[in-house]
């Protein structure tokens, strides 16, 4: 897709919410947003031909964060 990437993840039990974190270098993400309770999330508004490197954490319901999901990286085209 033009400027977006798709993601899709399994859900992890008691999780509340999730957060996706992204940049454009390994390991290193400028950008994140919480997008609630949903397990798949299109990240738009992206370069295209521009490599963007992503992970997800998730959020219990005393607000504790997981460490990184797997780093997955896409290009848009």
């Amino acid at each position: 897709r033009n400027g977006e990437i798709e993601l899709v993840w399994d859900a992890v039990d008691g999780a509340i919410s999730y957060k996706i974190y992204y940049g454009t270098s390994p390991g290193l993400y400028g950008d994140s947003q919480n997008i609630g309770d949903t397990v798949e999330v299109i990240v738009s508004e992206l370069s295209n031909g521009q490599t963007y490197y992503m992970v997800v954490t998730s959020i219990d319901e005393n607000d504790v964060e997981s460490s990184f999901s797997n780093e997955v990286s896409a290009t848009p085209a």
